[in-house]
């Protein structure tokens, strides 16, 4: 009995060792497949890094974490700082090891490793686990790029941080049609990032916006009231959505109080109708129009007065 014990001990660990050895190298091809392909933060979603960074900080272990020795630290600071080092780097070795044992099986490509089983090449020497290629805005891969300084980021609040909360707290709060919201986010997101553009780029941190250069911008950039209080408005809706959302110390907005209804009414007064002459002229070309899609939205405009813009949004069951 004691021999068949110590045979069923001897298998028992054998198959532990082989499950831990092949954990380790699917771990290990994982870690060599990440950490061999350099990644910018162009080959990533804005969304995938503001998730990976805010998570970053939450288990405290974002590269702006890492210890630092002030330039008048006591003797006992100093003696101590080698093994707070070490302890916080150990931290992020293990959050590391955690998010590549997490991801093991994440990259293994299945529909092929079924094949090789039915065709007999699985299991045969040499045999490698087929892999398909990860997608860099997977979350866990975005968070191993932050945590190596792959993708570089700040703890600070930043306008990209701001955009991606703006934009999906936007999109949970106002239901719209698939393509609505598509063509939405895509116009949204181009007038934050001309914005982000002229600042210091998408990491321009929020308490660094000057209101000063701020209105600037917008007085250089948007002569016309109009067209100014309108994106005037979405930029500090993009602020007070991070005041609203986020917990803590509430940045500054820059925009607030930026906007001018009265300067915009003075400005639209400028505008004239069209005289009776003007008006059968515009619609006896638009009759000659051939594009019917034109023709109906130059008909529209000049039979309710709306924009070009409210015109080309109707929906032929809106008509």
């Amino acid at each position: 009995m004691e021999a068949i014990f110590r045979y069923q001990q001897q298998c028992c660990h054998s198959q532990t060792l082989v499950a831990e050895t092949e954990r380790f190298e699917a771990a290990k091809a994982l870690a060599e497949k990440l950490y061999g392909q350099p990644t910018s933060k162009s080959d990533m979603l804005q969304s995938a890094v503001f998730s990976a960074k805010q998570m970053a900080v939450h288990y405290g272990v974002h590269p702006d974490q890492a210890p630092t020795l002030s330039h008048n630290a006591t003797d006992d600071e100093i003696n101590a700082f080698k093994q707070v080092t070490r302890d916080w780097n150990y931290s992020v070795k293990d959050h590391k090891d955690l998010i590549l044992d997490t991801m093991i099986h994440e990259d293994v490509d299945e529909e092929q490793r079924a094949k090789d089983y039915k065709e007999g090449r699985w299991g045969q020497d040499g045999y490698q686990i087929p892999r398909k290629e990860l997608d860099q805005n997977h979350p866990l891969v975005a968070q191993l790029a932050v945590l190596s300084g792959d993708v570089d980021t700040t703890m600070s609040s930043t306008w990209a941080d701001a955009t991606e909360l703006y934009i999906k707290t936007n999109k949970r709060h106002k239901k719209r049609l698939p393509d609505k919201e598509a063509k939405w986010e895509v116009k949204t997101r181009a007038l934050l990032d001309r914005f982000a553009s002229a600042m210091n780029g998408p990491n321009t941190k929020l308490d660094d916006l000057d209101r000063q250069v701020v209105s600037d911008w917008m007085w250089n950039t948007y002569p016309k009231a109009g067209t100014r209080n309108r994106y005037n408005n979405t930029f500090s809706a993009v602020i007070n959505c991070w005041n609203t959302e986020m917990k803590g110390k509430n940045v500054f907005n820059p925009f607030a109080g930026l906007s001018n209804k009265v300067l915009e009414k003075e400005e639209a007064l400028g505008r004239r109708s069209f005289k009776p002459d003007e008006w059968f002229s515009y619609l006896s070309n638009i009759n000659n129009c051939l594009n019917n899609e034109l023709k109906v939205i130059g008909l529209l405009m000049l039979f309710t007065g709306c924009r070009t813009s409210e015109a080309a949004g109707l929906q032929v069951k809106v008509v």
